[in-house]
């Protein structure tokens, strides 16, 4: 699984797991799962902890 972040000063970000089956991965059987996860406190806290990243030099 690659996540990507473009607009970093330096050019894009990117980042690689092992896939969906590595370790503590969260998978979801259906698009409503999914969908409903993004309510959760759990959610919302990884949200704000990523979205709160900031690059340095």
């Amino acid at each position: 699984m690659y996540s990507f972040v473009a607009g970093a000063p330096k050019g894009t970000l990117s980042f690689a797991t092992d896939g969906p089956q590595a370790l503590g991965a969260r998978t979801f059987s259906t698009m409503a799962e999914a969908t409903q996860y993004l309510q959760t406190p759990e959610y919302q806290k990884l949200k704000r902890m990523i979205t709160s990243l900031q690059l340095t030099q």
